[in-house]
């Protein structure tokens, strides 16, 4: 089926930019939940949580933690559905893709990076280079062997999103395919930013980190004091 155009490249760019946030908030969320499933994992005491009280509540706030990055993950991965990639319900990095290929749009953000700042016309050249960035990691995500991005969604679409099976498939994720992807999606929002937005990610993680720590340690010394 051949592509549609858009007609207005400036409608094109304003779902690229309303898609932009979107898939911002989702990769915060999942840097988030990612911190505080890592942090966790790594807490001294998880041994003696697991063997308190708090043992089942854990095992939830385990596995609920590592679902929603798998959630955040395949959704900002996935690609376009419905025929017009100006009308579908997706926002993704595919999508964000697609919508730079239409006519015009390439040559519309190029004109507006001009008024990013006092650089002017310099700014075409960054915005190029980190537009070629972003597509080379999307085409790497693409064809590497084993597909983490494949891996990922299956594993949602079968046990989270859609049958709710608890069978196990005969090829899953691992942990660092999710980790990894998380970091393949801060670099990929990082470049749509500077792209659609001429702005640059400032990402702040210590206070999630600090955040579960104290949480669980909290947890420990009063499982300690009820013994």
């Amino acid at each position: 089926m051949a592509r549609q155009p858009a007609h207005d490249p400036a409608e094109a760019v304003d779902r690229l930019r309303h898609s932009t946030r979107r898939i911002m908030n989702a990769v915060r969320w999942a840097r988030a939940v990612n911190a505080v499933w890592r942090t966790f994992n790594r807490h001294e005491a998880r041994q003696e949580i697991a063997d308190s009280p708090a043992s089942p509540a854990a095992h939830v706030y385990e596995r609920t933690t590592l679902d929603a990055q798998i959630m955040m993950i395949a959704r900002v991965f996935d690609t376009p559905g419905r025929p017009n990639i100006l009308t579908q319900n997706r926002m993704s990095f595919p999508v964000c893709r697609t919508l730079m290929e239409q006519p015009g749009v390439m040559e519309f953000l190029l004109g507006q990076s001009e008024d990013w700042n006092e650089l002017g016309a310099a700014n075409r050249d960054r915005l190029t280079a980190r537009h070629e960035a972003f597509i080379e990691v999307l085409t790497t995500l693409n064809n590497e062997e084993p597909n983490r991005v494949n891996l990922v969604r299956a594993f949602r679409d079968e046990n989270i999103a859609h049958e709710l099976r608890f069978d196990v498939l005969p090829q899953r994720p691992q942990y660092d395919h999710i980790h990894g992807l998380v970091d393949e999606a801060s670099v990929l929002i990082s470049h749509l930013v500077l792209i659609v937005e001429g702005a640059t990610i400032r990402w702040q993680d210590g206070d999630v980190d600090g955040s579960v720590t104290w949480l669980w340690n909290a947890v420990a010394d009063a499982s300690r004091r009820s013994d």
